[in-house]
């Protein structure tokens, strides 16, 4: 698994476009996939673990808590 790291570091990237965002979503994506990797053959481990990493971002990016702070953050930036 250590090998797919800097893959999903750059999948987790894309989404959020911040280092330290995709840091923890990497992280977490390992977390979640190794909680159940008995569900996934060898062979697919690159594929599944893309997939748990862009599930994982698409997750944070609909959380309400990310659409107030970005929207917040937005606001703030027209009033100066």
């Amino acid at each position: 698994m250590q090998q797919y790291q800097k893959l999903i570091y750059t999948v987790c990237l894309q989404f959020v476009h911040e280092p330290h965002t995709a840091e923890d979503l990497t992280q977490d994506t390992f977390l979640s996939a190794f909680s159940a990797i008995d569900r996934c053959e060898p062979q697919y481990y690159k594929q599944w673990l893309v997939r748990v990493a862009a599930n994982k971002c698409k997750d944070h990016l609909k959380s309400a808590w990310v659409r107030k702070a970005v929207s917040y953050t937005h606001l703030r930036a027209h009033e100066t």
